[in-house]
């Protein structure tokens, strides 16, 4: 069963994703509220647009396994391991 209770938390990072092509549309817009809701409980918040990045699809190397993030390429997605 889904735990739909909600926690204050006091301090950690929340990375929103959005995948949507369409700048400023509804998923942006949620988004950027779910953002803000983190923010008010304390949390650091960091965004970032898919469309907007450069990356390439995982060939299955598993070099990832040893190094826990790709190693393989240097692309968009490298930028946002850190966060």
């Amino acid at each position: 069963m889904l735990d739909t209770r909600v926690s204050t938390p006091t301090e950690g990072v929340v990375l929103g994703l959005s995948g949507s092509p369409r700048k400023g549309g509804n998923t942006d817009t949620l988004l950027q509220t779910i953002l803000e809701a983190a923010t008010q409980s304390g949390c650091a918040t960091h965004s970032d647009r898919l469309a907007d990045l450069q990356y390439q699809p995982c060939v299955g190397c598993e070099a990832c396994r040893r190094a826990d993030k790709c190693v393989r390429f240097k692309d968009g997605m490298t930028g946002l391991y850190p966060k």
